[in-house]
């Protein structure tokens, strides 16, 4: 890595504040409320990627397949009619789990893989993503922006990047 190139360690910064704002403190909710009230407690990771976010339109992520807080909101509540027909399959998938959830305590679906209840530390949980995915640990989870950068990187929909607007600065082109 460039000592100069502060971009490249955005996605890990990414990782580091949602880490500590969101992931950690759920998983750790998760964790105790398994040990209180065993199989009763489901873990996910929201990572599907669908439309641009109604809050966030049109913002330049600095690499592709970014998934924002709450970006699974759009899909259970639709906003919009800005979902395709892969995007409103996971939009049913989720309000099947949801509603399932809701009504005998165990979320469950169609043509979905059973999700299991947190049983140990970090898991199992479920990567929702069409379809969606059982997995057991969820640590992997953690550095997820950062495993998406190393990817092969895409231009956003405009030049600028979130380093740029976090900076307040122009694109450079």
């Amino acid at each position: 890595m460039d000592r100069a190139n502060f971009s490249e360690i955005v996605p890990l910064f990414i990782d580091v504040a949602g880490n500590l704002a969101l992931k950690y403190g759920s998983v750790e909710e998760a964790n105790r409320f398994a040990r209180a009230l065993p199989g009763q407690v489901y873990l996910y990771n929201f990572d599907y990627v669908g439309p641009p976010s109604p809050m966030t339109p049109g913002f330049p992520y600095d690499f592709p397949n970014s998934v924002g807080h709450g970006d699974e909101l759009k899909f259970l509540f639709p906003m919009s009619n800005v979902l395709n027909e892969e995007h409103t399959q996971m939009a049913k998938i989720m309000v099947d789990l949801w509603t399932s959830f809701a009504i005998t305590g165990v979320p469950q679906a169609d043509n979905v893989i059973p999700w299991p209840a947190v049983s140990r530390p970090f898991g199992p949980y479920f990567r929702l993503v069409n379809p969606p995915e059982q997995k057991e640990y969820f640590v992997n989870e953690l550095t997820n922006s950062v495993e998406k950068a190393r990817g092969p990187r895409k231009l956003s929909v405009s030049p600028a990047t979130c380093l740029d607007l976090f900076l307040n600065r122009s694109p450079k082109n």
